[in-house]
Formats: C-alpha cells, structure tokens, sequence
C-alpha cells in the first residue's frame, strides 16, 4: 500500500514525460520521412480498407497466406492478416463470404516472449476462434473424418527428444502448469494448458545414444 502511494506521486511525471518523447519522436519521424515499424502496419491497414478496388487487388495476389510464430502477433497484426487473406473489415470476424480457406496458422502460446514490444499472445486465441467461426459448416461437415476439431490441429509429435528425457519434461510440466487455485484456471485453460509429448522418431542412430568411433 505505502509503495503504491509513493510511487503515484510520480505518474504523473512519468506521463509528462512519455507525452513529450512521443511527440519529439513522431517530429523528428515527420522530419527525415521516415515511419516506424507499427507505422508500416498502421498505414497498411488504413490503405486497404480505404480503397477496396486497391484491397481486391492486393488480396488476389496471395492464394494462401501463413503463418509462423502466432502466439507473438499483436491484434494490429492480426488485422492486417485478416485484409490480406481476403476480409473487407479487419475489426470484425471473418466469415464465409470473405474468408475462404486460405489462412494457415502455426504457434504455440507457451512459448511467447515478445510482449515487451506489444505482442499479445490472447490474439492466438482470437485467431483460433475467427478461423473456427469462418469455417463452420466445412468444420461440420468433416466432423466424423477426424477425432478432433479439424479446424484446430494440435502437434504433439517430438522428432528431437528420445524417451527418457520426454516423459520427464511431460511429468514436470504437468506439474508446472497446475494452477495454484480455482481462480487462475480460466488462465491455464487459455494459454497454458500442458501438452504431452509423443514420440515422433521412427528409427535413427542409437535412438539417442551417442554412436561408438569407427
């Protein structure tokens, strides 16, 4: 309590100060002609919603549109994906109309580590539910050629790690990700539910073991 007391007294020095960098910063941007890198996705994104001839155009050069490392995307990302996957609005879900089966995500939302620059790994989830959205009656209608969701494909496989060392970091993160209490449940279920590893390997040298000198 007598920190947070204490340390209020300098919020709002701290936001005069953050207000007079920002405002130097975009000057001096403004100055040398130069943007920024959420400047390049901010003014996308307000160029293909602007002009829809020039979205159409855009848009038909991409059959299909990937990507990697998800769980480290932002929501302004994720707008910009959604514009060029073939969505006429980037703030609202796709759907059938707009959004064809064109859009593959990879991630994994525990291994995000770029929140310091913005990133927002809820946007994962976001996307999940979009492309699930998008997808529904093609989801429906491939129900029973799945044993889950075939909107959703979850990658368990491990082509690195032989038994040992794999069932030990399956039984430690176990008990890693157990939530302390009821309360920090909706969290766990959202990022950081623990996922068991299989074995992906089929075969190689010594399964692990180090091979003897010839």
């Amino acid at each position: 309590m007598g920190a947070d007391y204490n340390g209020s007294r300098y919020a709002p020095a701290l936001a005069r100060v953050f207000e007079t960098v920002a405002e130097r910063y975009s000057d001096r941007k403004e100055n040398q002609n130069a943007v920024d890198f959420d400047d390049l996705i901010e003014d996308t994104i307000t160029l293909l919603t602007a002009n829809d001839d020039f979205r159409e155009a855009v848009q038909s050069k991409f059959e299909y549109v990937m990507i990697d490392e998800m769980q480290d995307t932002d929501p302004s990302q994720w707008a910009l994906v959604r514009l060029l996957a073939g969505a006429d609005d980037p703030t609202t879900p796709p759907n059938t109309d707009t959004f064809d089966a064109n859009l593959f995500l990879v991630g994994d939302e525990k291994q995000s580590i770029y929140r310091f620059r913005g990133a927002d790994v809820t946007t994962f989830g976001t996307a999940r539910e979009d492309l699930k959205a998008a997808n529904g009656d093609t989801v429906a209608e491939r129900d029973d050629e799945y044993e889950t969701d075939p909107a959703e494909v979850e990658l368990t496989g491990n082509f690195r790690t032989v038994t040992a060392p794999r069932e030990f970091d399956n039984e430690l993160f176990e008990r890693v990700f157990r939530p302390f209490d009821e309360q920090r449940e909706p969290f766990r279920s959202y990022i950081t539910v623990p996922q068991r590893g299989t074995y992906g390997r089929n075969g190689g040298v010594g399964f692990g073991r180090v091979p003897p000198r010839p």
